[in-house]
């Protein structure tokens, strides 16, 4: 028996030490880890600019919220059918004036070059549109966080501008997942020589699984096939 029970022993003993692909809890995400997976500066700007995008899934609102002791479930429960259907994108843009200081620029100006796409891992890229029938229950919270902001931010954050994006089809499916591979893609324009910058964020976000384990320990990112530091193929 003692001798039959040695090739398992030895099998596991030099397996790798990483598991599957799996989700992590919503209420345990790393809501700093989050915000800054959704968070971009845009590409190429020039030393005489500046762009602040930041994307905000619907799953970034299921963690802060699901971890606010302030809210009753009830506050909790609306909010977020509020906020179920849709994601919202934040835009900082402006230009250094000569004396370092900085003209932002106004929702119209920023939303006159906005494009939106989402490229999944295959197929042909969509164009993510602005919800333009908004409900009075989320226009309260846009009302809500636009001063949280600014006090926040100063005047990058009172320069913030909101713009909301319906995240579901015709058959209330999700239009872009940030559990799945792809990537969605924002392109806006200087305002004086009308060059174009782009930027995206990469799905799915690292943040939202458990980590997996390379066999040296190291934690894995989800993106990753394979271990950098042992080559190790990780499991999926």
């Amino acid at each position: 028996m003692k001798t039959s029970l040695l090739p398992l022993l030895l099998t596991l003993i030099g397996a790798p030490l990483c598991q599957a692909v799996e989700r992590m809890e919503i209420a345990k995400v790393n809501t700093d880890s989050l915000t800054t997976e959704t968070q971009v500066y845009g590409q190429n700007v020039g030393e005489d600019h500046m762009l602040f995008i930041w994307w905000m899934p619907f799953e970034f609102w299921q963690s802060t919220i699901s971890q606010d002791n302030t809210l009753t479930d009830l506050e909790k429960k609306e909010f977020l059918e509020t906020l179920e259907d849709y994601s919202l994108v934040a835009i900082v843009q402006g230009d250094f004036t000569t004396l370092g200081t900085m003209k932002f620029y106004s929702r119209e100006e920023v939303n006159k070059n906005l494009k939106i796409t989402y490229q999944p891992e295959k197929g042909p890229a969509t164009e993510i549109f602005q919800e333009q029938n908004i409900s009075p229950e989320l226009n309260v919270l846009l009302n809500i966080f636009k001063p949280m902001l600014a006090q926040m931010m100063g005047n990058m954050g009172s320069s913030m501008h909101f713009f909301v994006l319906k995240n579901t089809d015709g058959d209330d499916k999700k239009i872009i997942d940030p559990y799945q591979k792809g990537s969605i893609h924002f392109q806006v324009a200087k305002r004086k020589d009308k060059a174009i910058i782009k930027d995206k964020i990469d799905m799915p976000l690292n943040s939202l699984y458990i980590p997996r384990k390379c066999p040296n320990g190291k934690d894995a990112h989800i993106s990753w096939k394979y271990c950098p530091w042992t080559g190790k193929k990780l499991p999926e």
